[in-house]
């Protein structure tokens, strides 16, 4: 998705002048979060497909990659101005909702082990657990 591209490049630059020296106020930081958020569904729609690593098509697979990308950007900025456990977590159990949507198995996985070693459990129902309220 082509036309996604310049606005992903533009965000992507603004960050990278300002996130070094963090130029900026955490709530701009916040919000680039939530941008690269959207711009990563625009490029993998969970809410429509579930994808299978095995069946997807290039195309999806280049999406993917580019979304995959855009996420874990979107994560890190999080992790960055939101340094208190509760918004880590709720962070790593976004990225994990969103790789399971996607059949995203191992990367799931991965965010299942960094949710364990935060809340020190293995109990699917604490680490998965879905948020309830607006």
């Amino acid at each position: 998705m082509q036309k996604y591209q310049a606005q992903e490049d533009s965000l992507s630059k603004m960050l990278s002048e300002n996130e070094k020296e963090k130029k900026l106020p955490s709530s701009a930081y916040d919000y680039a979060s939530f941008a690269l958020g959207q711009m990563a569904e625009l490029r993998c729609p969970t809410s429509k497909i579930k994808y299978q690593f095995s069946g997807m098509t290039n195309e999806q697979l280049d999406e993917f990659v580019v979304g995959n990308q855009v996420k874990r950007r979107a994560l890190a900025l999080k992790l960055l101005t939101q340094p208190q456990k509760d918004r880590q977590v709720r962070a790593h159990q976004d990225m994990y909702r969103w790789y399971d949507a996607l059949g995203r198995n191992n990367e799931a996985r991965e965010q299942t082990e960094i949710l364990s070693k935060l809340l020190g459990t293995t109990d699917p129902n604490v680490l998965h657990r879905q948020m309830i309220g607006c």
